[in-house]
């Protein structure tokens, strides 16, 4: 079986097998961070930076209209994913413009590699094959020497040698391998953010270690397809990470088939029990604040508070909505449907199946206190009774919605 390996997807398999598969046996995408639209907007510019270098050997000036022009599109492009704030957005040509003055390094009649991609077969292992992009690289005229460089947003710097998946390692040998004219090859890392660098010049050593690495990450990847086990592996990549609500206990071994209906329904099952533990417990400390007042212990508050809410009358037609609107159903599984009254505001086809009613005083907890006079008298109402068909429950997504 032919099998194609990334930088990316070794780390990613390294870090949790369990996502890794997700994304690469599943064939899930990941949606987009806020330092994925960043760091993609500031790439892109240094890409159209190098390339218009390349064809015209012209460095754009700092505010020509071509750079100007370049780091304004990008800016709408990050925008338009409402995912970064209006700061960061300004930072994205700040950064860009840090990047241009290394093609004063680039000699004259170099070879340029931007965005150079490259495939070269892993040694020893038939069929699999390593690949990878260079942000910025040039081959000498005379042929014998490379320059790769690579452009980092990172928040933090760090040494090329110390990189513990020898990225540009990797891709210094794999240049040798495309070029055989290659003798030398120096690395350099631009911490743009930080306006800090390392550079390290290639040697036989560095491209050993490279390789013994990318050889033994390819087994182990290769022995998890084997046995069809992707264990779990909790760790800083959870944040935000779209296989959480059916990742398993931690280090468990988990086979991709996991991603049954049966499976996520028992998983499911857990989540409600969980729920219905933390329901019983706010409702004992809002029996005491509704008798006593707001509660502050350590900087935090604990209050009651009333509003209206929006019940829904009519389950089945929710769901018919939230397909036509092309959204998954599955995405909105939540006991107080915090999501569908929060689009209802908006949204006349969310509000069309609903009613507002007086709600019953509802427990809330916060770091600052309560504005003054809302917790100060609760009024006193009978819980609203909400039609059997109100809530949201497992039952009304027995049949996964795709999402448009």
């Amino acid at each position: 079986m032919e099998m194609t390996f990334s930088v990316s997807r070794l780390k990613s398999f390294k870090s949790c097998p369990y996502r890794a598969a997700w994304k690469y046996v599943l064939g899930n995408t990941e949606p987009e961070t806020e330092p994925t639209v960043f760091g993609k907007a500031v790439h892109e510019v240094l890409r159209l930076v190098c390339e218009f270098y390349s064809e015209t050997r012209v460095m754009p000036k700092p505010r020509s209209k071509e750079l100007t022009g370049w780091i304004k599109e990008q800016e709408e492009k990050a925008t338009g994913t409402g995912l970064l704030a209006a700061s960061a957005v300004k930072e994205i040509g700040k950064l860009a413009r840090r990047g241009v003055p290394r093609l004063e390094a680039v000699p004259a009649g170099a070879r340029m590699l931007v965005e150079h991609h490259f495939t070269v077969a892993v040694p020893g292992r038939d069929g699999k094959y390593f690949q990878g992009f260079i942000d910025l690289g040039y081959i000498t005229a005379d042929g014998e020497e490379a320059v790769i460089e690579d452009w980092k947003t990172n928040r933090k710097s760090y040494e090329v040698a110390e990189d513990p998946a020898h990225q540009l390692p990797l891709y210094a040998w794999a240049i040798m391998q495309q070029f055989p004219t290659v003798k030398r090859v120096k690395l350099r890392l631009n911490f743009l953010r930080l306006e800090q660098w390392s550079e390290v010049e290639y040697d036989a050593a560095m491209g050993e270690a490279a390789v013994e690495y990318l050889q033994a990450e390819v087994d182990r990847i290769l022995a998890m397809y084997k046995a069809n086990a992707f264990p779990a592996t909790p760790g800083s990549v959870c944040d935000g990470c779209q296989a959480a609500l059916m990742c398993p206990a931690a280090n468990s071994p988990v086979s991709s088939e996991i991603w049954s209906r049966e499976d996520a329904e028992g998983l499911l099952g857990h989540m409600l029990a969980v729920e219905s533990k933390l329901a019983i417990l706010k409702a004992q400390v809002r029996g005491y604040v509704e008798h006593n007042g707001p509660i502050e212990k350590s900087g935090e508050w604990a209050a009651l508070y009333a509003k209206p809410v929006l019940t829904f009358t009519d389950k089945a037609t929710v769901m018919e909505v939230l397909r036509a609107m092309g959204l998954n159903a599955l995405d909105f599984l939540q006991l107080d449907q915090t999501a569908l009254r929060r689009m209802a505001e908006s949204d006349p086809q969310i509000e069309a199946v609903g009613e507002y009613k007086p709600g019953t005083p509802r427990f809330d907890h916060r770091s600052s206190p309560p504005d003054e006079g809302e917790v100060a008298s609760i009024p006193e109402m009978a819980p609203a009774e909400a039609p059997a068909e109100a809530v949201v429950t497992a039952e009304a997504v027995t049949e996964p919605v795709p999402a448009a």
